[in-house]
């Protein structure tokens, strides 16, 4: 349960993406206990965008890794 997970916990959200849309996203960051952040990425490849927009995923990989408050 998402309730239960209080690490800070970075999620990242693709356009389009029909597999896991947005909106899930969106409530599931709602529901964690701890802090996250939600990384928009455009695209117009859906759910593949994490395979193709390797620029967008890895810089918001190294905002994850290196963020204050995750470091914290």
């Amino acid at each position: 349960t998402p309730e239960r997970i209080a690490v800070p916990t970075s999620l990242v959200a693709l356009a389009d993406d029909a597999i896991v849309p947005r909106t899930q996203l969106v409530e599931l960051r709602a529901r964690l206990a701890g802090p996250s952040s939600l990384v928009d990425v455009p695209s117009r490849h859906g759910h593949d965008a994490f395979l193709l927009e390797t620029d967008a995923i890895a810089a918001a990989i190294t905002q994850a890794l290196t963020s204050t408050r995750i470091a914290a």
